[in-house]
């Protein structure tokens, strides 16, 4: 049985324009703050880009169910199992990226992606996993179910 990875990242583009940014904010503040003031400001601006840099979604299809993780605060994967859905389909999605959030009564998983794999659970929960590879996953679910 064939199954499905895949693990998003914000990329190398992100880290470097983040990195100038930074270099450039705190060259700023060096020049123009008291030394002990410039630290306040920089700090939560680091904390911020080195969240965008770890931050990582690790999706995992098989025939259990879907596993994901949401890096670095879930630190386990969450699995939902076939039985728990009612229906699963894939389709394109305009979100904000890079969040992980309750929008509209989804939880939402997604980096940077144009698509989503639309979850809808017995219990009434729906979630959207984003992805930038459609068309794989809508061939492991047509194997692994009716969907």
């Amino acid at each position: 049985m064939q199954e499905f990875s895949e693990i998003q990242t914000y990329g190398w583009i992100f880290n470097v324009i983040s990195s100038i940014i930074i270099i450039v904010i705190v060259l700023f503040l060096w020049n123009y703050l008291e030394k002990k003031v410039y630290i306040l400001f920089i700090l939560p601006i680091l904390l911020l880009v080195f969240y965008f840099m770890l931050e990582k979604l690790e999706t995992n299809i098989d025939y259990t169910g879907i596993h994901y993780r949401m890096l670095p605060f879930q630190k386990s994967e969450k699995v939902i199992e076939w039985i728990e859905i009612e229906n699963i389909q894939v389709r394109e999605y305009i979100i904000y990226p890079g969040k992980t959030a309750t929008i509209s009564r989804f939880e939402v998983y997604a980096i940077f992606d144009d698509f989503g794999l639309y979850v809808f659970l017995k219990d009434g929960r729906r979630f959207i996993f984003g992805t930038n590879r459609p068309d794989e996953i809508k061939e492991l679910l047509k194997q692994i179910h009716k969907f």
